[in-house]
């Protein structure tokens, strides 16, 4: 994520260079377009370059190109940093298929989750950290995201060296008591996020328009998942992009 807030800061700096260049440049045609590019852009801006495109195409070009890009990295440093998660999780709450405490637990598991991806936490690690949260239960709901990271980070000095194979083994081989639920008949609810963990499985989708499609879940290519269904002796295939998808439910065997 460091590298792409660098990114984020280098279109930062492009952006205003350009945007000063352009404002020179609407003072030099008059004084009233150099204080209204200055005070009422982006709007004047684009009015004064369709009005004097000569002499501020290249200025105005890099400043919309520009603040494009770093746009669309300081989405993607929203998205790392968890914000689409709790957008997505919002969503849920609001209809209803989670309570606060099964999304404030949800959010815990998906911090511990990027904690993994960025090598801070081993596999092992992740996996004694998902029982401690279990053991602990879901934050309160005045803990922010970051409190929730902190308390992780916490959790995580805490456990054992995984170099030290032997005591992390004697620890996980203490016995425990196994308690069997009853198979649910009816559809389980799965977030979209942890959708390629279900590969092989039947799943009934519902977008956003209303449609709903069910299907065994092949394969998914980027934000694109592919479920496939049988249809007069051979098979339906629908990809469906994951933005489009309003509530995911999985069949139970």
């Amino acid at each position: 994520m460091a590298s792409t807030i660098m990114t984020a800061s280098l279109f930062g700096i492009i952006v205003l260079v350009s945007f000063i260049w352009l404002v020179v440049v609407a003072f030099k045609r008059h004084i009233g377009w150099g204080f209204a590019v200055l005070l009422l852009s982006p709007i004047a801006a684009i009015i004064f370059a369709i009005m004097y495109w000569r002499e501020s195409k290249y200025p105005f070009l890099i400043y919309i190109v520009a603040a494009g890009i770093q746009l669309s990295y300081a989405f993607k440093v929203f998205n790392e940093m968890g914000g689409g998660d709790i957008y997505e999780l919002a969503q849920q709450v609001g209809q209803g298929h989670l309570n606060e405490k099964q999304a404030a637990a949800e959010i815990q598991r998906r911090l511990a989750g990027r904690m993994l991806d960025s090598g801070q936490v081993t596999q092992k690690q992740y996996e004694q950290l998902l029982n401690k949260l279990e053991q602990s239960g879901p934050p309160s709901k005045q803990q922010d995201e970051a409190a929730i990271e902190e308390m992780l980070q916490r959790i995580v000095s805490e456990l054992p060296d995984t170099s030290q194979e032997g005591k992390v083994r004697a620890k996980l081989a203490a016995p425990k008591s196994v308690v069997v639920e009853p198979v649910k008949k009816e559809p389980v609810a799965i977030f979209v996020g942890d959708v390629s963990d279900h590969i092989g499985k039947t799943l009934i989708v519902t977008l956003r328009n209303g449609l709903i499609r069910e299907g065994v879940l092949t394969e998914i290519k980027g934000a694109t998942i592919i479920i496939k269904r049988p249809y007069r002796g051979g098979h339906t295939t629908y990809k469906i992009y994951r933005g489009n998808i309003d509530t995911l439910f999985l069949q139970p065997d």
